[in-house]
């Protein structure tokens, strides 16, 4: 638990985008400030093409992601939760909170990090009631990662700035 809690020590006052993951995961988590997660290096590594910049270290780049308006959630809040292994109970509360998120801090772009999610996460989306534009990324594990990463380099630079 203590683990989530550096989630919201990350969370910005305005979401502009955000990231939608399916649970937390059992090992390395995105907001680890030693070092991240998969999804977390690879997001990295786009932030530093993106914007032609390195960091220095994780915890550099976490401050960044904030400074831009970026969050990362998930679908389940339970570390290391399947959607496969989900009861039709636990997705359709796993969309309301979501729809309830979205709804409340109305981002500009919702980007999916998993495909296998695409279908709850649209479901909130719409449900959210808000103009929200969404964008469904491969995770980046092994050959998926060059297209997350490009995927992702093409969303930040045609939606953020830097200041």
């Amino acid at each position: 638990m203590e683990k989530l809690k550096k989630r919201e020590e990350y969370k910005p006052e305005e979401i502009r985008i955000l990231f939608v993951g399916e649970s937390p995961p059992k090992g390395a988590f995105f907001y680890d400030e030693a070092k991240g997660s998969n999804l977390g290096r690879a997001t990295k590594e786009a932030f530093e093409k993106a914007f032609q910049m390195g960091f220095e270290s994780y915890q550099e780049f976490l401050e960044f992601f904030k400074s831009q308006g970026c969050y990362l959630v998930d679908l389940f809040q339970e570390r290391g939760k399947k959607i496969m292994c989900a009861t039709k109970e636990e997705k359709e509360e796993a969309e309301e909170q979501l729809k309830k998120f979205i709804a409340k801090h109305r981002p500009e772009i919702v980007v999916v990090v998993l495909k296998r999610i695409c279908k709850h996460v649209e479901k909130a989306v719409k449900e959210a009631g808000v103009a929200v534009r969404e964008v469904d990324l491969p995770f980046p594990f092994m050959h998926n990662k060059k297209n997350y990463i490009k995927g992702l380099i093409e969303i930040l630079k045609a939606t953020t700035t830097t200041e």
